[in-house]
């Protein structure tokens, strides 16, 4: 008698093994009524809150991500920065680029030193013409040059900005362009331009891009 006891508690039967997983299923923790670990709100404000990018931080400093916000009834530029456990590590969203206008699109990457490069496409309230900038915004979230710059001539009606590192630890900047004066769509009558900037925010190509 004492041996077929001990057999039992030795070997569960199958409605003990049946408890113990039921068991082991109520203490697991459940995703579903742990959202908040799982889900960090990131731009939850006012306004549509559109086209969020993400850039990499420096090594085990998490990431980047910026966002275009129109809650103020144009867009604009912001950015946070999560650790690697996801968690905001600035106390609100920063203002990434400061442009007088609307900004319609961007394009982002990292600078290498723990901030990243920005180029946007910005209009003027009520007008098509788009004109593309630049700008350098470091670890603290806040803008490294005085202000931002122009890519090419602010005469021309641009698009589509794209940034790259260069070699140099400057970027690279390439954009659709139609010439000022010029007739026509982005569809039928737009060129490719580029510049090359240093860290610094200075051209070191011609005004016009090449």
């Amino acid at each position: 008698m004492q041996k077929s006891v001990y057999n039992i508690l030795k070997q569960p039967d199958r409605w003990q093994r049946i408890a113990l997983a039921m068991l082991l299923f109520v203490a697991m923790p459940n995703p579903a009524s742990a959202q908040p670990v799982y889900n960090i709100p990131v731009a939850a404000a006012d306004g549509q809150q559109t086209a969020p990018q993400i850039v990499s931080a420096q090594p085990g400093e998490g990431f980047f991500v910026i966002w275009i916000d129109a809650g103020a009834g144009r867009g604009r530029l912001l950015a946070q920065h999560l650790g690697t456990d996801g968690f905001p590590q600035w106390n609100e969203a920063r203002i990434g680029a400061r442009g007088n206008g609307d900004i319609r699109e961007f394009a982002a990457i990292a600078d290498g030193a723990g901030g990243i490069f920005l180029t946007w496409l910005e209009s003027i309230s009520g007008s098509d013409k788009g004109t593309v900038f630049v700008s350098r915004v470091n670890k603290a979230g806040e803008p490294d040059w005085p202000e931002a710059v122009p890519a090419g001539l602010q005469e021309a009606n641009q698009a589509n900005p794209r940034v790259d590192r260069s070699a140099d630890e400057g970027i690279y900047v390439v954009w659709e362009q139609i010439p000022a004066g010029s007739s026509g769509d982005f569809a039928t009558n737009a060129d490719v331009f580029a510049q090359h900037l240093d860290r610094e925010g200075n051209k070191l190509w011609p005004q016009a891009g090449s």
